[in-house]
């Protein structure tokens, strides 16, 4: 299956405009974030692979919401199949209160499978809060995400799309949907920049979420 790129950047501005239309079609609030990433990957093995993820998240008047730390340590089980488990430690300062800080942990298991120019990726994963929630009777969630990225042939760019269902265990609700449009562009040798918006559509709530982000990636 041949695609060009023009086809392709075609259908990611699809993609952002007709999530992008239905969210701002409800009468919902509507937050916004931004974030800029750093993003490190070593292989110390063949099968082995550590992520290491600092994160900066700003407010919609671009003041500090959120200072993260993500460690990441994926195990490629058989082909195609790999087991993680990640850790997050979050410090979120407040101006009239004590600066909050929190934990995050995560187990996952992801299979994926290059079919010509494509990766499709499907991802189970558990994690003990969301984002956007600090109830403790509200922290355990069942993530669902399928993926597809597009590696343009000899090309240095690299756009995907994404959609992530939130299952809230404690409540066996589905609690938000999110989507995602990401393009990555090559600098050089082990080095590249992505760009991308995530829309975080709430089922429970009359809220949706806009993050636009920037991450910087090193790969040893």
């Amino acid at each position: 299956m041949k695609m060009n790129s023009k086809y392709i950047s075609l259908l990611l501005s699809v993609f952002i405009l007709s999530i992008v239309s239905q969210a701002f079609a409800q009468e919902v609030e509507n937050d916004y974030q931004s974030r800029i990433e750093f993003n490190l990957r070593w292989k110390p093995l063949k099968k082995l692979k550590i992520n290491v993820s600092p994160q900066l998240r700003l407010n919609e008047n671009f003041s500090v919401s959120k200072y993260l730390l993500e460690t990441k340590v994926s195990y490629k089980v058989i082909k195609n199949f790999y087991l993680g488990v990640d850790y997050r430690f979050v410090v979120n300062p407040r101006e009239e209160k004590d600066t909050e800080l929190s934990q995050r942990f995560g187990f996952s298991a992801n299979y994926m499978y290059k079919i010509n120019d494509f990766k499709p990726e499907f991802r189970l994963s558990y994690t003990n809060y969301a984002d956007d929630i600090y109830d403790a009777e509200k922290q355990n969630f069942l993530r669902y995400k399928l993926s597809l990225e597009y590696d343009i042939p000899k090309n240095k760019f690299t756009p995907s799309l994404s959609a992530e269902l939130y299952h809230q265990l404690d409540e066996n609700q589905v609690y938000k949907m999110r989507y995602k449009a990401q393009i990555d562009y090559k600098l050089f040798k082990h080095n590249f920049v992505s760009v991308y918006y995530k829309l975080d559509y709430f089922i429970q709530e009359y809220k949706n979420k806009h993050i636009f982000g920037i991450t910087y990636k090193l790969k040893l």
